[in-house]
């Protein structure tokens, strides 16, 4: 059985660190004995891509949405997807050759990457050299995004649902390639929770309609706008969980709002039992995270997903509206109405969760366990010379950026 396991991972916007530690939670529950590494392959081997892919991320999708929007579909589309790869191509040639060195270093059995930019370097390396251990990356939203039609040289892609199978092998994976997983999340989202209870652990009355509004952190975080909209539009009696994070800064703004009298309000700062705010709601007013929304699909949370958001998480917010787990809202006036709607159909919601919900870390970490010890030539190894795999990997992403990737044999 697979026994030593590296996961690469890189920091952007959180669900790549917690999808990665699903994962690992799952391996070492099934096989103490595994040995697991987890590694953020920018923050270990190239900072200044490390913090411009933190901040810049953030900051694009708070500041400038519209413009990350329009780079994300040109990303898909025609001439101007190999444009658009080639700055995630480039850092992924940039480490290649010391993440190569650490493989042969480390020998693992299995390789696990939770975001695109390790997948490339992978792909890239096993144009020309060999990467014996089986490598596995996991898409992580409900989407074909752009970007791993350039990482096909790896083994396996998982992803969230079969609807994405078809878009997978028009990007140029062979259908051998692609696993039907899930998303992978913790296992406490899927523990059914004691509603009534919960609430009453938390203070709050336990017949009232109750939403939960969690709409992201950082740089885009949106909580504070969203909460004002639900409290202006809405007049009837309800009860509100914000959660906030680590954003002190809206915690402190909702505090000093003003709290209309039809509205009992939990303003809740960083927690890290999210899952006890879930199992005692109604509905969340969200984002579309590839990752939360899957949280909230299998702890059984329906969703009010506000229409401006963009990119991938427009792809999920349409997934989850088309299979009858989520509504959409427009604007402020469109949000009051949608609440009463939700409270009218919420049995409707309740019966469709079984429908898409999908073991993902449990799945992800079968298929890890259940590849075939690789074997490692120390000879071949020996005679890498990784200063002129430098040289050699610009060679590479030249023939990957201009010509469909291919393995050279």
């Amino acid at each position: 059985m697979v026994k030593k396991i590296l996961v690469l991972t890189v920091v952007a916007g959180g669900g790549h660190n917690s999808a990665a530690k699903s994962v690992t939670t799952r391996i070492k529950e099934m096989n103490p004995d595994a040995e697991i590494e987890v590694v953020d392959i920018l923050k270990t081997y190239s900072v200044r891509d490390f913090y411009i892919t933190k901040y810049g991320y953030a900051t694009l999708i708070g500041k400038l949405p519209f413009i990350y929007a329009a780079g994300y579909w040109l990303s898909n589309h025609g001439l101007f997807k190999n444009f658009y790869a080639s700055a995630p191509l480039r850092i992924a040639r940039n480490i290649a050759p010391k993440l190569y060195k650490m493989i042969n270093e480390s020998k693992p059995d299995v390789i696990y990457c939770t975001h695109f930019y390790p997948a490339m370097a992978l792909s890239l390396l096993r144009q020309a050299y060999e990467v014996p251990p089986t490598v596995i990356a996991s898409s992580l939203d409900y989407a074909v995004e752009p970007f791993f039609d350039k990482a096909r040289n790896i083994d396996y892609i998982t992803i969230a649902n079969e609807e994405f199978i078809p878009g997978r092998l028009h990007s140029g994976y062979k259908l051998e390639q692609i696993k039907v997983t899930g998303i992978p999340t913790q296992d406490k989202f899927y523990k059914k929770p004691n509603k009534l209870a919960l609430r009453k652990k938390l203070g709050l009355d336990p017949d009232k309609f109750t939403v939960l509004i969690m709409f992201g952190g950082g740089e885009w975080a949106g909580t504070y706008k969203i909460y004002k909209e639900l409290v202006k539009a809405y007049k009837k009696d309800l009860q509100v969980i914000v959660i906030n994070g680590s954003n002190k800064k809206t915690f402190r703004k909702i505090e000093r709002l003003e709290t209309p009298s039809n509205i009992k309000l939990l303003n809740v700062g960083y927690t890290t039992e999210v899952e006890r705010y879930m199992g005692a709601a109604d509905i969340a007013l969200t984002k579309a995270g590839g990752l939360s929304t899957t949280e909230m699909v299998n702890i059984g949370l329906p969703m009010l997903i506000s229409t401006k958001v963009y990119g991938q998480e427009e792809r999920n917010m349409d997934f989850m509206v088309a299979h009858g787990v989520a509504l959409s809202f427009k604007n402020t006036h469109d949000l009051a109405e949608k609440i009463d709607i939700a409270m009218e159909i919420k049995d409707l919601f309740i019966s469709k969760f079984p429908l898409i919900r999908k073991r993902g870390a449990d799945n992800i970490a079968e298929l890890i366990l259940n590849q075939e010890v690789p074997k490692y030539d120390k000879k071949y190894i020996a005679s890498l010379d990784y200063n002129k795999m430098k040289r050699h990997m610009k060679i590479l992403l030249d023939e990957t950026i201009h010509i469909t990737s291919k393995k050279i044999v």
